[in-house]
């Protein structure tokens, strides 16, 4: 899965940007300063060539911006793909944040004003002051309930968003180096096996894009099923230019066989 040196998209650079030490080969990480070179890296929120930083399951965010990023350590070709699902999980991000902002804003108030209303209860009784209390404390409970309800389905949303985007680099890791197992994707990504199976869990729920999965010697020898872009979703140019010359080919046909038809 080598990095094509003749094209630009996965080239890296032999020597630091930032301070000119000469970077390890293979490698777009300059051990010296720590600059990353690999436009692979990326951040399609901020541009920022910046690290990813694990967060919780399959949440990264950039170091830079914080917002949600699927990250990759080894050069391939980027599509950009996944930025509709990452504005989407940054958007499930905000409301996660937001809900459980005003559930604990409304949940401190109303636990104070049960406090008071069993005060009240023990010390004036059962009456106007505090039914007002124990009512206006419920409401406020309520609330709290129902934000933290809708921050549950926020971060649910913001799961199912990030997988979208791991299928996404994932598709772009295939379409740059071919069959890829589990164990591959991981490596390219730099994430855990687990992480790159759920990428690849999500890819048959796609409809832009056809995956087959592949059974060969090497799924003999370490036990998992490769994955990799269809034959019939090579890129439209491709496509017509092949049946431009299959068309040629039948019109030469055509033209043989009525000469042949037409001597004596």
């Amino acid at each position: 899965m080598a990095a094509n040196p003749q094209n630009p998209a996965l080239a890296l650079p032999t020597v630091c940007s930032t301070c000119a030490a000469p970077l390890p080969p293979g490698s777009d990480r300059c051990t010296r300063c720590g600059t990353l070179h690999g436009a692979f890296r990326t951040c399609p929120h901020c541009h920022a060539r910046a690290e990813v930083i694990p967060k919780d399951g399959l949440l990264f965010v950039c170091a830079a911006c914080g917002k949600p990023r699927v990250p990759v350590e080894k050069p391939i070709e980027r599509t950009g793909g996944e930025a509709r699902a990452l504005a989407e999980a940054t958007s499930a991000r905000g409301d996660w944040l937001f809900g459980n902002v005003a559930a604990i804003g409304a949940l401190v108030p109303s636990l104070l004003l049960a406090t008071t209303a069993m005060i009240l209860l023990m010390t004036v009784g059962f009456g106007l002051g505090f039914l007002l209390t124990l009512g206006l404390g419920g409401a406020l409970g309520a609330v709290s309930l129902f934000a933290f309800s809708r921050a549950k389905a926020a971060a649910k949303r913001a799961e199912e968003a990030m997988r979208d985007a791991f299928g996404s680099v994932a598709v772009d890791a295939m379409r740059t180096h071919g069959s890829l197992s589990p164990r591959q994707l991981a490596e390219i990504m730099g994430v855990s096996e687990s992480v790159a199976e759920a990428a690849l869990a999500r890819l048959p729920t796609r409809t832009d894009v056809r995956v087959d999965t592949v059974l060969d010697d090497r799924s003999a020898a370490d036990g998992q099923i490769r994955y990799r872009i269809a034959e019939d979703q090579r890129p439209a140019a491709t496509l017509d230019a092949q049946s431009a010359e299959l068309a040629e080919f039948d019109e030469r046909l055509r033209r043989a066989s009525a000469e042949k038809q037409g001597k004596p």
